[in-house]
């Protein structure tokens, strides 16, 4: 059995989006993502996993830091992103998921995440989604099931779910076309305004 290829990263990439709206230091990073509207719902990352994933994204040049003391607190390590590391998610922000199962987690953030840099943004991703969607059931449609009927419930379940995503696609640009921008939506003092 061969391993699960490599996934996209998706929470790194949350992260990647937070430091891109400002410079954080880790604990602050925890907290505004443990609030994060919609994502606290796909996600609960415990704060030593975080700091795991901020050195593994410091590691790859992905965000940087810098290291300030002040007279009243101990010192701090205050991250920001890279170059490489907006590039990387604005690759991810347009790239379409690979596999149905990856809708729960990894989609769902990006459209959340997408909201975030506008009505455009959102759509882009949506009609990429849409694409790659239509191109799976264009391929389960010249899968032959053949006359087994074990094949055959494999094939029609697969076939139900394309049509699901795409239905529910269909009513997600519908739904970003009437509402406001998702900042738009939150106080200033919420977690998730710069």
């Amino acid at each position: 059995m061969s391993p699960r290829p490599k996934t996209h990263l998706t929470v790194e990439h949350i992260v990647l989006y937070l430091l891109d709206k400002k410079p954080m230091h880790g604990y602050e990073l925890h907290q505004t993502l443990c609030a994060m509207p919609g994502i606290s719902l796909i996600w609960n990352v415990k704060q030593a996993l975080l700091y795991a994933i901020l050195d593994k994204l410091e590691a790859q040049g992905y965000i940087a830091s810098t290291h300030s003391q002040e007279p009243t607190s101990p010192p701090r390590k205050t991250l920001h992103l890279t170059d490489l590391g907006r590039c990387s998610l604005q690759t991810w922000l347009k790239t379409p998921v690979r596999r149905g199962r990856d809708f729960r987690q990894e989609f769902l953030a990006k459209l959340i995440i997408a909201r975030q840099y506008g009505t455009e943004t959102a759509m882009a991703l949506l009609e990429a989604q849409q694409a790659a969607c239509q191109a799976w059931q264009q391929e389960l449609q010249a899968t032959e099931s053949g006359q087994v009927f074990d094949t055959y419930l494999v094939y029609s379940f697969r076939m139900q779910w394309v049509n699901m995503i795409l239905e529910w696609l269909n009513t997600c640009r519908d739904a970003v076309q009437q509402l406001p921008l998702a900042a738009e939506q939150h106080s200033p003092d919420s977690p998730t305004d710069g």
